[in-house]
């Protein structure tokens, strides 16, 4: 079989095993990332008081749910929304969505063919080191700017606000996630782990060494 099409079959068998497990594991992933989620809501959006972060399950699908409290009077319009209002502010996605950059990066890196022959548990566990870094931060920057998109854009369907002039910056990049940027930047993001891995492991390098 020719290199791209053992590459293509590579990729979609190590993405299934990997798809699966997420839904075995998942949910002890993102229980570690919580913390880090909750304070990057506060950092984007300083309007929020309470930020909490849960792991939840509807007719048996986990998904990951957002629920906050408003810090300040927020003024839209001739609308104002209080701290104590008992409007809900809430929103939820599915978990394969949350760790689709996890996937998407682990299953290009762990199918890219081992270029230089090197002993594949070395090559892979410098990828793997490599790769954990790049993941946490894409994961960190998607979910937080989804969700405060999500929870301003169900304002703006219940109280029929002008959302456009209280939302930030976050949402252009949630239009850039949402519109297929996740997975490019993911898949990229995999194969820019590859090339630096690559390039570090090396013969010239190791003889340098």
């Amino acid at each position: 079989m020719s290199q791209p099409y053992t590459l293509i079959l590579r990729f979609i068998v190590i993405g299934l095993f990997l798809l699966v497990a997420s839904y075995q594991w998942g949910e002890h992933l993102l229980k570690t990332l919580i913390p880090l989620y909750e304070w990057m809501v506060k950092a984007l959006d300083y309007r929020f008081g309470s930020v909490i972060f849960s792991i939840n399950k509807q007719h048996g699908e986990p998904f990951l749910l957002l629920q906050t409290t408003y810090a300040m009077p927020i003024h839209m319009g001739i609308q104002t929304i209080v701290p104590n209002s008992p409007i809900p502010s809430a929103a939820r996605m599915p978990l394969g969505n949350v760790l689709l950059p996890f996937i998407l990066i682990f299953t290009t890196i762990l199918s890219w063919p081992n270029t230089y022959a090197k002993p594949k548990a070395y090559l892979y566990s410098v990828r793997i080191l490599i790769a954990i870094p790049i993941c946490l931060t894409i994961m960190l920057i998607d979910i937080p700017t989804q969700f405060l998109k999500l929870i301003w854009e169900n304002l703006n369907n219940q109280l029929n606000l002008n959302i456009s002039q209280s939302l930030h910056y976050f949402t252009y990049w949630s239009d850039f996630l949402n519109g297929g940027g996740l997975i490019a930047l993911s898949i990229a993001s995999g194969i820019l782990v590859v090339g630096i891995t690559d390039f570090l492991t090396k013969p010239h390098m190791i003889k340098s060494n």
